[in-house]
């Protein structure tokens, strides 16, 4: 009996060392996966104000975000990123709490062709696209904002390169981000980039799209132009956007000979453009300057106006120009301080507004 145990006993070892070894000497390359992520604390003051209105001041942790990112498979990767301090969606009432941002998975069959289905940025110009610790100013241009209010999208999305040639073809839900979709039209965004000599890129952009509400009555139609170019030491960026987006009017006037009629549900158009150019100087390894020249213009139309007696054509329009001033200082590859001088023209109020801000950011990637 003590023979039929120490024989058992030494199959038993013999066999945890052979399975030991097999998984010691095989090759387990998938699945891969690494952690990364940033954060950004800012300080910001109002220096020259308009006396009538208070602004506000002081520290914001402006961003942070959690990345785990990676391949399954050798042909199949993967993206979540969690972040914080962003609106939960693009409504009246903004909510600031952690989200997912991106959630997707791409499959790589051919450089020419690749898929990806989940959350997702929306392939809509050049900053847009640019991460969100290589920015050149602390605040977004007006137009990446305005254009790209809700930056994600849920759907599947076609990409490639083709030479000097790279696509995206987005199919959606268009609505915001973490949010589902309310009517069963999708919106189609999509963007080629051309690199015409190393440095330099050329690119343009196109949607069309309903927004996220019960039917789908309501379009958005935008387009957009951009140009990169790094040479040296020098940089140069600068984009175009050009945007109608449909609103319902509760009660609307027109004239019909020399009387007023009010229609009900009318759909009438937001007419957006805008276009900034931004021009960047290294001086040295460890920093750069940048300064930047952003326009924004909307609710251009002509209103039919009547004093009961005559009519006439009025023409109306917002606009905000900004000049903003900017220096990244590099403590190391993965740390920079930011300093930045915004100088603000409004007339939204159908007067001039002084709006000039100054703001320092501190940002840690890892």
């Amino acid at each position: 009996m003590k023979k039929l145990i120490a024989v058992m006993v030494l199959m038993f070892v013999a066999g945890s060392a052979m399975a030991f070894e097999l998984v010691k000497d095989s090759k387990v390359e998938y699945p891969k996966f690494k952690i990364s992520g940033w954060m950004k604390v800012a300080y910001q003051d109002t220096l020259y104000k308009d006396s009538t209105i208070t602004y506000p001041s002081g520290f914001e942790v402006k961003d942070a975000a959690f990345v785990i990112s990676g391949d399954a498979w050798k042909d199949v990767a993967y993206r979540i990123c969690l972040q914080s301090n962003k609106a939960t969606k693009v409504s009246t009432s903004t909510v600031y709490a952690t989200w997912l941002f991106d959630a997707y998975i791409d499959w790589k069959p051919s450089k020419l062709y690749s898929f990806r289905v989940g959350q997702y940025k929306r392939p809509f110009g050049y900053e847009q696209l640019t991460a969100a610790t290589g920015l050149d100013f602390i605040n977004i241009a007006q137009i990446t904002g305005k254009f790209n209010s809700s930056n994600r999208d849920q759907g599947v999305m076609v990409f490639g390169a083709w030479n000097d040639l790279n696509y995206s073809f987005s199919l959606g839900n268009g609505a915001p981000y973490n949010e589902k979709d309310a009517n069963w039209t999708k919106t189609v965004v999509s963007r080629v980039c051309y690199v015409p000599m190393a440095g330099m890129t050329v690119g343009g952009s196109a949607e069309y799209g309903t927004q996220n509400l019960v039917g789908k009555s309501l379009y958005n139609r935008h387009a957009g132009l951009d140009a990169s170019w790094d040479w040296n030491k020098l940089y140069v960026r600068s984009e175009y956007m050009i945007g109608l987006d449909d609103k319902i009017l509760a009660t609307d006037s027109v004239m019909v000979g020399a009387t007023k009629v009010k229609q009900s549900g009318v759909v009438d158009g937001v007419l957006m453009r805008g276009a900034y150019l931004t021009v960047g100087y290294v001086p040295m390894s460890k920093l750069r300057v940048s300064a930047r020249a952003d326009m924004y213009r909307q609710n251009y139309q002509w209103d039919l106006i009547t004093d009961g007696t005559n009519a006439w054509w009025d023409k109306t329009e917002s606009r905000v120009m900004t000049y903003d001033l900017g220096a990244d200082y590099f403590l190391n590859p993965n740390t920079k301080a930011t300093l930045n001088y915004s100088i603000r023209q409004e007339d939204m109020a159908l007067r001039p507004v002084k709006n000039n801000v100054l703001m320092a950011q501190l940002q840690v990637k890892f």
